[in-house]
């Protein structure tokens, strides 16, 4: 069981976390991992190219539509649906691109890709 704070005035999260008997330290991984770290699943390559490139062309003609909801640098309460929506499209992309680098790292030399010519490459992009 985590320490527990002897103060006085705890917060309403302070006591849920002392109730679980979890640190800062504890809960905050738990939250983390569970906003931060979506589960990643071994697909073949051409899955994993796919899904990337369809989460692509989902973003751009939404792009209208969040340029639309930001102009005034304002989000009102008739457009926070179609910001959420549009907002969940990054984290598609970047979960299929995580998909994609767990796929090099656990693939590469099984399907004789060449991993260190593959990062010298890589390297001169940046």
């Amino acid at each position: 069981m985590g320490k527990q704070s002897t103060r006085e005035n705890k917060n309403i999260y302070q006591r849920c976390r002392e109730e679980q008997g979890l640190t800062r330290e504890k809960a905050s991984e738990k939250m983390i991992g569970d906003r931060y770290v979506p589960e990643i699943e071994m697909s073949e390559l051409s899955n994993i190219i796919l899904e990337t490139i369809a989460s692509l062309n989902e973003i751009t003609p939404l792009t209208n539509r969040l340029i639309q909801i930001t102009r005034d640098g304002m989000i009102s309460d008739d457009e926070i649906k179609d910001f959420a929506f549009i907002s969940k499209k990054p984290d598609e992309v970047s979960l299929a691109i995580d998909s994609l680098n767990l796929w090099i790292d656990k693939t590469a030399s099984e399907n004789n890709i060449n991993i260190e010519l593959l990062n010298t490459e890589k390297e001169k992009l940046k």
